[in-house]
């Protein structure tokens, strides 16, 4: 009896492989933060983007050391919280899962005392009616309440007999949610797939290319994440850059209105990128961090620029501001996902911070620009 034909044989260039089950990815936990009812007020009160949804009131059980916060999901919708409790009794957590506004009409969910923290699994309404539940994991060591968002479902491609890893990622456990979809591969070869934000080895469903073993594939991810497709490209494509620090920054020119920005033309001073978006608070709360840092250094030679995503900072700035369509195209090049990031250049073209947190960035800033004071 013949053997069957081999994927090869009958479509020559085309590699596919199998991904394993979801499982949660505890490696990249989401900083939920937390704050007492009246801060949670004032840390609130500019979000007027409608995938927001403010708490009205607090919920009528919490106590006075309650913590309230946003950045859970439910319905589509970025929805409020209230987590309270303690060591002896156990802590519980509300979630506003119809997005009300309101938390006196949810369900109080227990979290389970493990070995370093509590934690619950959450399974809340589906962004879209008829769609799978928005699941997570939400976790509190008594300090930190932490998310874990991201499944993972991990395989490997054999690319002319060469192993390619890779791993599929799905937003809140939801893989038939294809623009959320993403993929990463194994491209430094050192066995893991490196799935964090912005790695230059993970990829949107939309970027559609990547270049292995020096090779350009267009790829492609079945419904539901069960299967991944590589196919040789008919155009050839670069690398993309990994942006890490000490690699050279990608350049770029953006405008808005009368304000422009080059990065080449920036050459010889040090750059702050500031990327910044709409109904993001913890933007807003940045923001008066940025003009410190501008109107210490600037003299210096310190040079920033926000790119904004949709609409510009209220806060009146002394530097270029240019407003992007989200996803932007600076953004892109810098593959931001998640606001704010920055990045900081030196004065050769090269990252020297990469998305970097605000304290990371001010010791990077403060280091280079006292080399020229020096």
């Amino acid at each position: 009896m013949a053997a069957a034909p081999s994927a090869a044989a009958v479509a020559p260039g085309v590699v596919t492989a199998t991904a394993g089950p979801a499982r949660f990815d505890e490696s990249d936990a989401g900083l939920l933060g937390g704050s007492s009812w009246d801060d949670y007020v004032r840390e609130t009160a500019q979000l007027g983007n409608s995938r927001f949804v403010r708490l009205t009131r607090p919920h009528p059980r919490a106590s006075s050391a309650a913590r309230y916060g946003l950045n859970l999901m439910s319905r589509g919708k970025n929805v409020g919280w209230v987590l309270d409790g303690d060591p002896e009794r156990g802590y519980w957590i509300v979630i506003d899962e119809n997005a009300s506004g309101e938390l006196s009409d949810d369900p109080v969910r227990t979290l389970t005392r493990g070995a370093a923290d509590w934690r619950a699994d959450v399974a809340t309404a589906p962004r879209v009616e008829g769609g799978p539940p928005t699941r997570f994991i939400v976790a509190f060591d008594g300090k930190r309440a932490t998310s874990y968002e991201m499944s993972l479902r991990t395989g490997q491609l054999m690319i002319d007999g060469r192993p390619l890893g890779f791993t599929i990622v799905c937003m809140d456990a939801d893989c038939s949610l294809r623009q959320a979809l993403r993929v990463g591969f194994d491209l430094d070869g050192d066995g893991n797939v490196d799935v964090s934000s912005g790695s230059y080895e993970r990829y949107d469903l939309q970027d559609a290319a990547v270049v292995a073993f020096g090779r350009s594939y267009d790829f492609d991810v079945t419904a539901g994440g069960s299967r991944l497709t590589l196919r040789r490209s008919k155009v050839a494509r670069a690398p993309r850059p990994t942006l890490r620090p000490g690699s050279a920054a990608p350049v770029f020119e953006a405008h808005d209105d009368h304000v422009e920005f080059s990065l080449v033309r920036a050459r010889g001073r040090v750059v702050l990128l500031d990327f910044y978006a709409e109904g993001c608070h913890f933007c807003v709360e940045d923001m008066p961090w940025v003009v410190e840092v501008h109107a210490r250094h600037a003299a210096a030679g310190l040079e920033v620029v926000t790119l904004a995503a949709e609409a510009a900072p209220t806060m009146p700035t002394a530097w270029p501001t240019i407003v992007e369509p989200s996803p932007g195209r600076v953004a892109a090049l810098y593959r931001v996902e998640a606001y704010p990031t920055y990045f900081v250049i030196d004065r050769d073209g090269t990252i020297a911070c990469a998305r970097c947190r605000r304290a990371e960035a001010d010791r990077t800033l403060a280091q280079l620009l006292a080399k020229r004071a020096e």
